[in-house]
């Protein structure tokens, strides 16, 4: 299995099997969820599974720009995060 992990899509990363590409998210247990002392351990949340590494990408752009219950207050405040972030993205995929 191949795993690729990049600083620009942290949280998430890809892995990829003789099947698929699938997109994990790595989530940190955080206090308002937990109820003992402790945290618990890091753990990776499968998102989906895609035939291509664009399909894949595409699921990272939208998980980005739609993470920690953002209030948009105009479709192109929306617009303009999801351009942000697909150049992000974009200019790491450039040869």
């Amino acid at each position: 299995m191949t795993v690729i992990k990049d600083e620009l899509l942290e949280p998430f990363f890809i892995s990829r099997d003789i099947h698929c590409y699938t997109v994990y998210e790595t989530v940190a247990p955080q206090r308002k969820h937990w109820k003992k002392e402790e945290l618990g351990e890091a753990y990776e949340k499968a998102h989906g599974h895609f035939s291509s590494f664009e399909g894949a990408m595409k699921s990272i752009l939208e998980l980005k720009v739609n993470k920690d219950d953002k209030i948009f207050s105009s479709i192109k405040e929306y617009l303009n995060e999801w351009k942000v972030v697909k150049e992000e993205i974009a200019n790491v995929l450039k040869p």
